[in-house]
């Protein structure tokens, strides 16, 4: 843990405070989250230099917004395999009972 970094970064957090405030309540929380990714890459962060902390805590934060979007591609990735496999077994049940129905709703 770098404490350094930490206490540099709370107090940009803190100049910012006076635009987290201006912004609509609703999304205050989407800034707080982006602060959340600076200190979830803080430790790492602190081996840069530190004449400019504000480099470091913009490149946390895209980094923590890679991470997420790469994970929501995945999650999408398998909803739409799952999706389509959920098709291909609604057109075989779809085929079975057009066939059922054309017997006459004879089973056998």
């Amino acid at each position: 843990m770098n404490p350094t970094f930490r206490r540099v970064l709370g107090t940009i957090e803190d100049s910012w405070e006076s635009y987290r405030r201006a912004l609509r309540r609703r999304d205050q929380q989407y800034f707080d989250a982006l602060f959340e990714y600076a200190n979830q890459y803080a430790d790492a962060a602190g081996y840069l230099n530190r004449d400019t902390p504000m480099i470091a805590v913009l490149f946390s934060i895209a980094l923590g917004q890679e991470k997420r979007r790469q994970e929501l591609e995945e999650r999408v990735a398998k909803l739409e395999e799952q999706e389509a496999e959920l098709k291909e077994e609604l057109a075989e049940l779809e085929r079975r009972v057009a066939e059922f129905e054309a017997t006459g709703g004879d089973d056998g």
